[in-house]
């Protein structure tokens, strides 16, 4: 959980919930993460990022980053290549004609930023990515903003073995709000329609022929610690081997935090007041890689 100079970790051990505070000694704030490293930006210098192994402590500043016309803050994002195992950072920005512009840059391994070659241009016109991406299997999707083309609906994605863009559609029959989220190895899509208790989680299955597949059919209106002006809620993130799923709701006395386990249909309430305001979820695993072997 990552929000304005604060970090914590949200585990479940042995049924029981538990919050922890890290603290780090970079400034800035967790903005992204993969397979057990993160990505911090400097909130007082949006130019200057951060990598660290928070189980390791091991953390490295990136090369200076040249400040671009219009930077798109919340589109930044780190992968971990398959093939080769390194990590790379993506940097989005757009130029003065609204046009967007990806950087790229390997941990460890270049001195400096890279501009990828993108044969197809987008724009803010057609696809937004001011927006929190997700990092899963060396692809990196900004899902928040969907756009049109043909009839068909996607989001864009970026296969970062070969540095590429592509357009992955959405799941069929998609209701808004739609959010997505790590789900192990694959792409999980949560599906649902406004004030409705009932939702779906497909999980992508593959980006290059857009085939997504239902995992569950949830209800929740029936369940414990539901609160009755319940009107809005999404997800946030996977706990317990993608057993537990954590969502953020709304209601009339403000936000509230839910923990649903889709094996056992049950509910709790969590306690997240200590994680500060505006915070942003991101799973993370616990490992000992190091990006100084490559």
């Amino acid at each position: 959980m990552g929000s304005p100079g604060n970090l914590h970790f949200l585990e479940i051990n042995d049924n029981q919930f538990r919050l922890t505070e890290h603290r780090h000694r970079f400034p800035g704030r967790m903005i992204a993460g993969c397979d057990g490293v993160a990505l911090f930006n400097d909130a007082n210098d949006i130019t200057a990022f951060f990598v660290a192994n928070l189980a390791t402590s091991e953390a490295i500043k990136l090369p200076c980053l040249e400040s671009a016309p219009n930077p798109v803050y919340y589109s930044n994002c780190i992968a971990r290549v398959p093939s080769t195992g390194q990590y790379k950072v993506v940097y989005a920005y757009e130029d003065l004609n609204r046009e967007y512009h990806w950087l790229t840059l390997t941990v460890g391994v270049d001195t400096a930023w890279r501009k990828i070659s993108c044969q197809q241009r987008y724009s803010r016109g057609n696809a937004d990515l001011d927006n929190f991406p997700v990092s899963v299997g060396g692809m990196i999707y900004w899902t928040d903003y969907d756009f049109e083309v043909d009839g068909t609906i996607y989001f864009l994605a970026m296969d970062t073995d070969d540095e590429t863009i592509h357009e992955v559609p959405i799941p069929n029959g998609s209701q808004e709000p739609c959010a997505y989220m790590k789900m192990g190895d694959y792409l999980s899509g949560f599906v649902t329609a406004p004030t409705s208790s009932q939702f779906e989680i497909c999980i992508l299955k593959d980006w290059r022929r857009g085939e997504w597949a239902r995992l569950y059919q949830i209800d929740m209106e029936h369940c414990r610690h539901i609160p009755p002006d319940l009107f809005f809620y999404l997800p946030i993130g996977w706990l317990n081997d993608d057993e537990v799923l954590v969502l953020e709701g709304l209601t009339s006395e403000g936000d509230i935090y839910l923990a649903y386990d889709v094996k056992k249909s049950e509910t709790r309430i969590l306690d997240l007041s200590s994680c500060g305001i505006d915070l942003n979820a991101y799973a993370h695993t616990k490992t000992i890689v190091s990006w100084k072997k490559f």
